[in-house]
């Protein structure tokens, strides 16, 4: 409709005359194209998941072994969403279900997916920030929450329900606390895995199996999305040739990790659901050189 209207109305000027082109689309006319746009000048966010359409996602034969991980820890959290299975079994059991329950199901979903990698990075956006590329998008979903409260969640307490914790992660200062209180739980778990582990957190970065602050890792970027492939540069210009794998979902990071595989040596792969996919695979050489300036005219996160 918002297509064929105009093109109804240019036919009605044109063809009948009975009104005038510029008198109808007074109004219609504006600064910004509002299909990018919303009405208080913000970028709108762009359906970006068809841009996959154009990459080969045929996974790789065989899974890998001793390899590194990059985890951007924002699909993790979404992995580990409690279901009703989950909050179910333990009203079977007379208890509720606590923040102890997401944290151990979060530290489970990391030691499942990457047991066979001999160290993991896990990457974390930046929160506390007191501005950052995504603040548009923040302010929108606050406004419809203007009153969310700050939590100190303790692994004791009972957690949430599904939407109050949809609500509550609105609120930075929420998130903020949350990854403190999962990084204390993955100290006392790490044990549990072979390799060590580093928790990055933009500007901070600690090995969780020594508690000891990590500087290989820091990066001053406010989005997991760059810290990952930042890390994967860092990890190629300190002369490591084993095979590296993404663990993410977004489209900004497959569209930086096919142009990245493109430019320093080595294997870079990327989880998809069960799979992996060879990264240098996913699009030729000519497209993946000019992959990067195609995604930020849709509408990247980092336009």
């Amino acid at each position: 409709m918002e297509r064929s209207g105009p093109a109804a109305l240019v036919d009605l000027a044109e063809g009948s005359g009975l009104i005038q082109l510029e008198s109808a689309l007074e109004g219609r006319v504006t600064e910004e194209c509002l299909s990018l746009y919303n009405v208080d000048g913000s970028m709108r966010k762009t359906v970006k998941s068809k841009l996959l359409e154009l990459f080969n996602l045929d996974p790789v034969i065989e899974d890998p072994r001793d390899h590194c991980s990059l985890v951007d820890m924002r699909l993790i959290w979404r992995l580990a969403t409690p279901t009703p299975e989950d909050r179910e079994a333990r009203k079977r059991d007379g208890s509720e279900y606590l923040w102890s329950d997401y944290l151990e199901k979060i530290c489970a979903i990391i030691f499942s997916r990457h047991a066979n990698a001999s160290h993991i990075i896990l990457v974390n956006d930046k929160y506390d920030l007191p501005f950052s590329i995504k603040d548009d998008e923040h302010d929108h979903r606050a406004a419809k929450h203007p009153d969310i409260p700050n939590v100190f969640p303790k692994p004791e307490d009972k957690f949430p329900g599904a939407a109050e914790f949809n609500e509550l992660m609105v609120n930075s200062g929420n998130k903020v606390r949350l990854q403190k209180l999962l990084k204390e739980q993955l100290k006392i778990r790490v044990c549990r895995v072979q390799g060590e582990i580093i928790y990055c957190e933009g500007e901070r970065s600690t090995n969780l199996g020594t508690g000891m602050a990590s500087g290989d890792y820091v990066f001053k970027h406010p989005e997991a999305d760059t810290i990952l492939l930042s890390a994967y540069a860092k990890l190629r210009s300190r002369n490591y040739t084993g095979t590296v794998v993404l663990d993410c979902e977004d489209t900004d990071e497959f569209v930086q990790a096919a142009y990245v595989s493109q430019q320093l040596p080595g294997d870079l792969l990327i989880r998809r659901k069960h799979a992996f996919i060879n990264c240098q695979a996913m699009l030729s050489e000519e497209v993946a050189k000019i992959i990067i300036p195609l995604h930020v005219i849709t509408g990247s996160d980092h336009t």
